[in-house]
């Protein structure tokens, strides 16, 4: 009789373990779909950086640019009110 019950006991133990064995097959499966699309969210945010940091780099050139043309604008403005036209202008 203690026999039947030893076998029993170790019936149920494979049991446990193939569901075991189940889990963590599944589980495996998708921890690796996780990292897979883990890798390709961060291969997209790389290149989304990339693309904002040209943008970014490019925006400051065109800020520097726009800064420099207003300096030679106020400039050009100051000479403008120092030096008014004169009214001698010949009329036709």
């Amino acid at each position: 009789m203690e026999m039947y019950g030893v076998q029993q006991q170790l019936g149920r133990l494979q049991m446990g373990l193939e569901t075991t064995q189940e889990n963590y097959n599944i589980i495996s499966r998708i921890r690796l779909q996780a990292e897979e699309e883990k890798r390709k969210y961060q291969d997209a945010l790389k290149t989304r950086s990339g693309k904002v940091q040209a943008n970014r780099d490019e925006t400051d050139k065109l800020q520097s640019e726009l800064d420099h043309l207003a300096a030679t604008l106020k400039q050009i403005g100051k000479g403008t009110q120092d030096h008014p036209p004169s009214s001698g202008s010949v009329a036709m």
